[in-house]
């Protein structure tokens, strides 16, 4: 009697070993959230917020290119708004924001400071790399200004957000450089004068 109710106790206890390593090996494919585009362009993870990368910024004659990328796991589909903001002191002095709906129709708002020259958005159609899915670029041609500091914020349609700033440290940025090449380009026209009409007696046009 004793050896059946032994029998009996270890079949319920290898039973209860089995039942409890099945439930540890079910309970994370169960639990587990992820989330991506209905097209699978997405790579699927959540939570996560969009990322601010590869940051360009180009000052010619007077004019600033600013380049950079958003990158979002859950695809470039799911960014739903950009904020370019520049800074002199506390002042904000240019403020644009780009705009994405869930309908991917996209839309640049001049907030402060004018000055917009050009504006465009790149994104990939393609779903062959990471790349492609989740990076979208943003580019911003604008007129000079003064400013030390730069804060670009970004944002997802399901809240998550990042920031990021970059200080030029009191670097004016408005100057057209033709200001500061303006005398040596008097100069140097001068001086090629002077010598031509030297070498020629001023008679420059004779025969």
């Amino acid at each position: 009697m004793k050896e059946r109710v032994s029998s009996n106790y270890n079949k319920f206890l290898t039973f209860t070993a089995v039942f409890i390593v099945v439930l540890l090996l079910l309970t994370p494919f169960s639990s587990t959230t992820v989330s991506a585009d209905d097209d699978g362009t997405g790579v699927g993870v959540l939570p996560v917020r969009p990322r601010i990368t590869d940051v360009e910024l180009e000052h010619n004659f007077g004019t600033h290119h600013l380049r950079f990328v958003v990158f979002d796991l859950n695809s470039w589909r799911h960014i739903s708004e950009v904020s370019v903001e520049f800074y002199r002191g506390s002042d904000l002095v240019r403020h644009y924001v780009f705009n994405q709906t869930e309908d991917l129709e996209r839309s640049i708002e001049v907030r402060r400071g004018d000055g917009l020259i050009d504006f465009e958005s790149h994104s990939s159609e393609e779903r062959e790399t990471v790349d492609q899915r989740c990076n979208l670029t943003l580019e911003f041609q604008f007129s000079g200004i003064n400013y030390d500091r730069l804060i670009i914020r970004a944002q997802d349609h399901a809240g998550g957000t990042s920031e990021s700033e970059i200080n030029f440290h009191g670097v004016t940025t408005g100057r057209p450089m033709t200001l500061y090449l303006l005398p040596f380009l008097i100069l140097a026209t001068g001086a090629i004068v002077y010598k031509t009409v030297k070498d020629t007696g001023g008679e420059i046009d004779a025969k």
